[in-house]
This record gives structure tokens, C-alpha cells and sequence, in this order.
């Protein structure tokens, strides 16, 4: 089944947005990469495939998951090693960007807020309700420059096994649960 939230939807609707800031602080033009791939074990799609890496982009919902960015979060650890198996490379770098959110979705929060806070006929606190949240979803008055952070990631043969084993112990479990 598909999964739906706010900040996937922030970063397929800014990814253009992300690519481009990436693009400029990086001082190279980054092409985003449309094939998917996959192998035995694992499929998927690498945001920028260059020369030597592998290039993926996070596009941080607010200025507070953006400062809590650190590179360790071990879902993308485990996403760049697959990433890495798929296309042969042995370094990759995980960018997390600060962008404006569109417009659409900024519309949208503004709407579950007011509701949430059971705003309906105070023009004056709705106001108030939706500068708040135009502060803290358009970032134009922060530099470029530090809206970008990048990490850099080593290709791991043993953790490469380690999922090959963990996938196969998955798919045997499944096969039971479906009784086969």
C-alpha cells in the first residue's frame, strides 16, 4: 500500500527545489536520475547517480527536522548501502535541504492548524495563526548557503551480507505466514 504523509508529500513536491539548492552548493549540475533499480534482494531510485557516488536528497519538512539532521538516522544509512549495491559504487552522500514548502501544502497546514485550534471567525488569531506557519515553512530571508547539509557514507560488504540474510529470513517467514 502507498504511504501518505505531509512530508513525503513536501519532498516529491520540492524535490526540483532541493536538486536545484544541492546543485548550486555543490557548484557541479546534478541530474536526477529516473531509472530504477533493482537486484535479487532490493529495488529503488538513487536521486543522483554520478561518476564515483551516489547522491540522495532529503528535503526537511521545517527548520527543526533540518537542525536535527545529523546523518544518523539508519533507515537512510541502510537505504544508501542498497543504493550502493544496485549501482556498484562505493561512496555516497545523503544531503538534507531546508526549502521553501509549495505553497498548496502550506495552504493545507494552515487549514488542519485553525481547525485544530478552533479558529473559525477570528480573522484577527487566524492571521496571527498563518504568519506563524509562513515563518516556519518559507525560509528566503535564511542563506542558501546553510540550508544544506551533506554526509558522506562508505560502501559496507558486511552489512551488505547482514541484509541479504535479514531479507531471505523475511521471505521465509513470509512464505509460512502464507502457508507455503
Amino acid at each position: 500500500y502507498e504511504i501518505e504523509s505531509k512530508y513525503l508529500d513536501k519532498g516529491n513536491f520540492a524535490e526540483e527545489d532541493s536538486l536545484t539548492l544541492v546543485t548550486n552548493q555543490l557548484g557541479r549540475l546534478l541530474v536526477k536520475n529516473k531509472e530504477r533499480l533493482s537486484n535479487e534482494y532490493i529495488a529503488g531510485t538513487p536521486d543522483v547517480i554520478e561518476k564515483d557516488s551516489i547522491l540522495d536528497i532529503k528535503t526537511s519538512w521545517n527548520i527543526f527536522s533540518f537542525a536535527k539532521a545529523d546523518g544518523g538516522n539508519k533507515d537512510y544509512y541502510w537505504q544508501l548501502q542498497g543504493y550502493m549495491w544496485l549501482t556498484g559504487k562505493k561512496q555516497a552522500n545523503l544531503a538534507y535541504t531546508l526549502v521553501n514548502t509549495p505553497v498548496h501544502l502550506i495552504a493545507d497546514e494552515k487549514s488542519r492548524r485553525a481547525y485544530k485550534a478552533g479558529i473559525i471567525d477570528d480573522n484577527e488569531a487566524l492571521a496571527e495563526l498563518e504568519a506563524v506557519i509562513d515563518n516556519e515553512m518559507i525560509f528566503d530571508d535564511i542563506p542558501e548557503e546553510v540550508r544544506m547539509k551533506l554526509f558522506h557514507f562508505d560502501y559496507n560488504e558486511a552489512d551488505i551480507e547482514k541484509l541479504k540474510e535479514r531479507i531471505e529470513k523475511a521471505r521465509m517467514y513470509l512464505n509460512q505466514m502464507q502457508g507455503l
